[in-house]
């Protein structure tokens, strides 16, 4: 499995090489984007071979995976010597549920397990910038992730709390270890980023920008201010803010609905 394809394409036949060693066939996958399409072309013609072009899994289809091979594991697996025994102690439980009825409670247990993203797709395609989503809603980082005991939601209701845009304007959130990113309604776009120029979380400078503008600072330099157990902002008018929300510290700002 190539992570990325080498620079050097030579490389690429040994690395590969290792799959079909003793007269044996094997399969070598590479992870490429739509700018080393030119790479594939080279190899193609320097090793005379063809590549088949896969897509990444869509959320959708690794359920129904998942749930195929859950279904196949449950008709498989052996009763356990105890499990009458269990059964007749829950009988009266489970007397009003109907076949039906449990099978779905059962697949509603595993769908909960899988916590897919529906929207997310990996998959990137020519002409198409990582940076724009398909349907031109921009997207942006901000330097909040795992480890700053945030999840999705919460990441959302903090953008919500300090921008004033309504939660529903913001989808397709992809959260790493120390940063985020996300997409927003193109309207609420202009100036999104310079309303977090004053925002500390834990001390920690926060910063919002669109993903394309290469990590740089939507505003300019702005002093800092240390927060107490969350984040805190301040305006010319305004000092610390001071109400509690979801693990951080925030004062909504005026805004117009939406």
């Amino acid at each position: 499995i190539h992570h990325s394809l080498p620079d050097q394409l030579e490389s690429y036949t040994h690395r590969s090489g290792r799959t079909g060693r003793a007269g044996r066939k094997g399969v070598s996958l590479a992870f490429i984007n739509p700018r080393e399409g030119s790479k594939i072309a080279q190899l193609e013609k320097k090793i005379s071979v063809k590549f088949e072009q896969i897509e990444v899994p869509s959320t959708k289809d690794l359920k129904a995976s998942r749930l195929n091979d859950w279904a196949e594991k449950l008709q498989n697996a052996d009763v356990h010597p105890h499990a009458e025994e269990v059964l007749g102690q829950l009988k009266d439980k489970l007397i009003t549920l109907s076949r039906e009825d449990i099978l779905k409670k059962l697949i509603s247990a595993q769908l909960d397990l899988l916590s897919l993203d529906d929207q997310q797709d990996l998959n990137e395609t020519p002409g198409q910038s990582k940076y724009q989503q398909a349907d031109g809603e921009p997207r942006f980082f901000v330097n909040i992730g795992q480890m700053d005991g945030f999840n999705n939601q919460e990441l959302v209701d903090f953008l919500a709390d300090v921008s004033g845009v309504k939660a529903k304007h913001f989808s397709q959130i992809s959260m790493q270890k120390s940063c985020s990113y996300f997409s927003l309604s193109s309207k609420f776009a202009k100036d999104f980023g310079p309303q977090f120029d004053l925002v500390d979380l834990d001390g920690r400078e926060i910063r919002v920008n669109r993903d394309d503008q290469g990590g740089k600072r939507s505003g300019g330099k702005k002093k800092k201010e240390r927060g107490q157990k969350g984040f805190a902002k301040r305006t010319r008018q305004q000092g610390h803010a001071q109400s509690r929300h979801n693990g951080f510290s925030s004062k909504r700002r005026k805004s117009k609905k939406h």
